[in-house]
């Protein structure tokens, strides 16, 4: 069986592309369908995502909460070392003074020897050389202060400055002198 077409060409074109314009539309219909269906999927997939995420958020508020707190402890604890640190050093460094004030009363001679300047002062060595002025009434008085001094395991390289030089206060004479030592390291 034959089939002949007898419609002009015209009317056969037309045809032909209302076929094309529909299953055109179809095909545009279909990827839009698609690209809507994929949008959908995609915006699903973020809303869930975020939800996990807004979940971990609010886990994680208290636990940063406690790594600020911790943190701040820490911060605190080293501040307080360091401070203990420093007050172990100038405890070390103030201990060789102390113990020097605390001898200094046993060779005073009852009043007879008074000290006007204490002053500590690092030598050429680094050494804490100490350097004492002072006055006293009679020079026995000052020889024992001397020798006093000069018996102190703590004392080492006792020196005259300057030697006892008589003075006066108005009615009363004294001795003015100048020594210096340098302290040893008590350990």
């Amino acid at each position: 069986m034959v089939k002949l077409n007898l419609l002009p060409s015209k009317v056969r074109s037309a045809e032909l592309l209302r076929l094309l314009a529909l299953a055109g539309g179809v095909v545009y219909a279909l990827v839009a369908g698609l690209i809507g269906w994929r949008l959908l999927i995609a915006s699903r997939g973020y809303a869930e995502v975020s939800l996990q995420v807004a979940k971990v958020d609010a886990e994680l508020k208290p636990l940063k909460v406690i790594a600020d707190e911790v943190k701040k402890l820490t911060d605190e604890k080293n501040e307080q070392d360091s401070k203990k640190a420093r007050l172990v050093e100038l405890t070390k460094r103030q201990a060789y003074l102390v113990r020097l004030l605390d001898m200094l009363p046993d060779f005073v001679q009852g009043g007879q020897v008074w000290l006007t300047t204490l002053d500590q002062v690092a030598d050429k060595s680094a050494a804490r050389r100490v350097s004492l002025e002072g006055r006293t009434l009679s020079m026995e008085a000052w020889a024992d202060f001397y020798a006093g001094l000069e018996s102190q395991g703590l004392v080492d390289g006792l020196k005259i400055e300057n030697p006892p030089m008589l003075g006066k206060d108005g009615t009363k004479q004294y001795y003015a002198f100048k020594i210096s030592f340098v302290l040893k390291d008590p350990s």
